[in-house]
């Protein structure tokens, strides 16, 4: 199957239009219909930047890393504060 740009525009389209059937009534009552609709296409947009989808790459091999090796969950926290030491 080939990427065409054309179909990700539609899709782009498409996506805040089938957020509106399905929008949780209680979420949907406590923050009004168009704070929703907006919130929903600000997460569409978010979720197609590439640092995101990196990131929530990078958070899932770690999590399935820890789920295999547990040993190494004090590594990876040892990795943590080093990273943010800096």
């Amino acid at each position: 199957m080939m990427w065409h740009w054309s179909s990700d525009l539609q899709f782009g389209r498409m996506a805040p239009q089938r957020t509106r059937g399905g929008a949780p009534t209680a979420l949907v009552s406590l923050i009004g219909h168009r704070q929703y609709r907006r919130c929903a296409k600000d997460v569409y947009y978010f979720l197609q930047s590439s640092v995101c989808l990196k990131q929530l790459g990078y958070s899932m091999l770690e999590l399935v890393i820890v789920s295999i090796f547990p040993e190494m969950r004090d590594l990876i926290i040892e990795i943590h504060q080093k990273s943010h030491a800096n």
